[in-house]
Protein backbone atom coordinates (compact mmCIF):
# COMPACT_ATOMS: atom_id res chain seq x y z
CA UNK A 1 0.00 0.00 0.00
CA UNK A 2 0.96 3.55 -0.35
CA UNK A 3 1.95 5.94 2.14
CA UNK A 4 -0.93 9.13 2.03
CA UNK A 5 0.19 12.07 3.73
CA UNK A 6 -2.66 13.65 3.48
CA UNK A 7 -2.22 17.67 4.36
CA UNK A 8 0.87 17.34 6.78
CA UNK A 9 2.76 20.14 8.24
CA UNK A 10 6.23 19.85 9.86
CA UNK A 11 8.00 22.05 12.48
CA UNK A 12 12.06 21.81 12.68
CA UNK A 13 14.15 23.20 15.74
CA UNK A 14 17.10 25.51 15.33
CA UNK A 15 16.59 25.89 11.77
CA UNK A 16 17.23 29.39 9.80
CA UNK A 17 15.08 29.40 7.12
CA UNK A 18 17.34 30.29 4.51
CA UNK A 19 19.65 27.17 5.77
CA UNK A 20 16.09 25.20 5.85
CA UNK A 21 16.61 22.32 2.79
CA UNK A 22 19.92 21.75 4.49
CA UNK A 23 19.33 21.51 7.92
CA UNK A 24 19.86 17.91 9.39
CA UNK A 25 16.71 15.75 8.96
CA UNK A 26 14.72 17.98 6.28
CA UNK A 27 16.06 16.53 3.61
CA UNK A 28 15.19 13.20 4.46
CA UNK A 29 11.78 13.99 5.15
CA UNK A 30 11.65 15.56 1.61
CA UNK A 31 12.62 12.98 0.12
CA UNK A 32 10.38 10.57 2.01
CA UNK A 33 7.51 12.76 1.07
CA UNK A 34 8.27 12.94 -2.81
CA UNK A 35 9.39 8.57 -2.50
CA UNK A 36 5.66 8.90 -0.88
CA UNK A 37 6.93 6.94 2.07
CA UNK A 38 5.98 7.43 5.08
CA UNK A 39 8.29 10.00 6.85
CA UNK A 40 10.86 9.12 9.49
CA UNK A 41 11.44 12.14 11.81
CA UNK A 42 14.81 13.76 13.44
CA UNK A 43 14.71 14.43 16.75
CA UNK A 44 14.69 18.34 15.39
CA UNK A 45 11.40 17.41 13.54
CA UNK A 46 8.15 17.07 14.50
CA UNK A 47 4.92 16.83 13.24
CA UNK A 48 3.43 18.86 16.52
CA UNK A 49 3.59 22.73 16.59
CA UNK A 50 3.68 22.60 20.38
CA UNK A 51 7.17 21.28 19.29
CA UNK A 52 8.44 24.96 18.63
CA UNK A 53 7.44 26.47 21.89
CA UNK A 54 9.83 28.32 23.24
CA UNK A 55 11.15 30.12 26.97
CA UNK A 56 14.11 32.08 27.70
CA UNK A 57 15.43 35.20 29.24
CA UNK A 58 15.88 38.70 27.82
CA UNK A 59 18.29 41.23 28.49
CA UNK A 60 18.48 44.72 27.33
CA UNK A 61 21.60 47.16 28.50
CA UNK A 62 21.21 50.81 28.33
CA UNK A 63 24.83 51.60 29.14
CA UNK A 64 28.53 52.01 28.52
CA UNK A 65 29.24 47.90 29.50
CA UNK A 66 30.58 45.61 26.73
CA UNK A 67 29.06 42.15 27.48
CA UNK A 68 29.77 38.74 26.96
CA UNK A 69 28.25 35.43 27.16
CA UNK A 70 29.91 31.80 27.85
CA UNK A 71 28.30 28.84 27.35
CA UNK A 72 29.54 24.98 27.29
CA UNK A 73 33.25 27.17 26.60
CA UNK A 74 31.71 28.75 23.59
CA UNK A 75 31.19 32.53 23.44
CA UNK A 76 28.15 35.38 21.82
CA UNK A 77 29.58 38.98 22.39
CA UNK A 78 31.70 41.59 20.62
CA UNK A 79 34.85 41.23 19.01
CA UNK A 80 37.89 42.76 17.30
CA UNK A 81 37.16 44.79 14.61
CA UNK A 82 33.07 45.91 15.87
CA UNK A 83 32.24 42.47 15.31
CA UNK A 84 30.05 40.22 17.29
CA UNK A 85 30.75 36.55 17.24
CA UNK A 86 27.62 34.44 17.37
CA UNK A 87 28.99 31.32 18.70
CA UNK A 88 26.22 30.05 21.57
CA UNK A 89 22.98 28.41 19.20
CA UNK A 90 19.80 30.00 19.91
CA UNK A 91 21.51 33.38 21.21
CA UNK A 92 20.50 36.52 19.81
CA UNK A 93 22.76 39.58 20.03
CA UNK A 94 21.75 42.80 18.53
CA UNK A 95 23.22 46.44 19.17
CA UNK A 96 21.10 49.44 18.39
CA UNK A 97 21.78 52.66 18.98
CA UNK A 98 24.56 51.81 22.03
CA UNK A 99 22.09 49.29 23.59
CA UNK A 100 22.57 45.64 23.84
CA UNK A 101 19.18 43.30 23.46
CA UNK A 102 20.02 39.58 23.92
CA UNK A 103 17.67 36.54 24.18
CA UNK A 104 19.00 33.71 26.20
CA UNK A 105 17.27 30.18 25.32
CA UNK A 106 16.74 28.62 28.50
CA UNK A 107 13.92 25.54 27.11
CA UNK A 108 16.39 23.19 27.24
CA UNK A 109 17.90 23.63 30.61
CA UNK A 110 21.07 26.19 29.29
CA UNK A 111 23.51 27.68 31.43
CA UNK A 112 24.98 30.83 30.69
CA UNK A 113 27.55 32.92 32.45
CA UNK A 114 27.51 36.64 31.57
CA UNK A 115 30.42 38.76 32.02
CA UNK A 116 30.38 42.59 31.52
CA UNK A 117 33.15 45.02 32.10
CA UNK A 118 32.29 49.23 31.85
CA UNK A 119 33.50 50.95 29.24
CA UNK A 120 33.34 54.47 31.27
CA UNK A 121 32.21 56.25 33.72
CA UNK A 122 28.70 56.43 34.02
CA UNK A 123 25.52 54.34 35.03
CA UNK A 124 24.05 51.42 33.48
CA UNK A 125 20.52 50.02 33.24
CA UNK A 126 20.00 46.30 32.78
CA UNK A 127 16.48 45.13 32.20
CA UNK A 128 15.99 41.08 32.48
CA UNK A 129 12.88 39.54 31.13
CA UNK A 130 11.26 35.98 30.90
CA UNK A 131 9.72 34.96 27.73
CA UNK A 132 7.64 32.22 27.46
CA UNK A 133 6.25 31.59 23.32
CA UNK A 134 6.65 35.29 22.85
CA UNK A 135 4.44 36.64 26.17
CA UNK A 136 6.33 38.69 28.21
CA UNK A 137 6.15 37.76 32.09
CA UNK A 138 8.40 39.30 34.37
CA UNK A 139 10.73 42.24 33.88
CA UNK A 140 13.33 42.91 36.68
CA UNK A 141 14.87 46.39 36.02
CA UNK A 142 18.58 47.80 37.37
CA UNK A 143 18.51 51.48 37.31
CA UNK A 144 21.51 53.87 37.07
CA UNK A 145 24.09 51.56 38.69
CA UNK A 146 27.14 53.50 38.79
CA UNK A 147 30.13 52.30 36.85
CA UNK A 148 33.74 53.36 36.18
CA UNK A 149 35.93 52.09 32.93
CA UNK A 150 36.84 48.27 34.09
CA UNK A 151 33.97 47.55 36.79
CA UNK A 152 33.56 43.89 36.13
CA UNK A 153 29.86 42.70 35.86
CA UNK A 154 29.31 38.80 36.46
CA UNK A 155 26.09 36.41 37.10
CA UNK A 156 24.50 33.30 35.58
CA UNK A 157 21.36 33.13 33.35
CA UNK A 158 19.40 30.29 33.39
CA UNK A 159 15.64 29.20 33.41
CA UNK A 160 15.94 28.92 37.32
CA UNK A 161 18.17 31.98 38.00
CA UNK A 162 16.65 34.51 40.41
CA UNK A 163 16.64 37.88 38.25
CA UNK A 164 16.97 40.15 40.94
CA UNK A 165 21.05 38.91 41.54
CA UNK A 166 23.62 39.79 40.02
Amino acid sequence: SQYSPGAKNYYVKNANHSELPSTDGVRELILDILNNTAPVLENNVSNSSGFCNFKGKTLTWKSPVEVHIYSGGLHTGPIENNGIEYGIPGVNYDVIGGKKFIYLPTDEGQIYNIQAIGEAQGTFDLLIGENDNGNDLNTFVYNDLPIVEGTPISFDVSETSINSEI
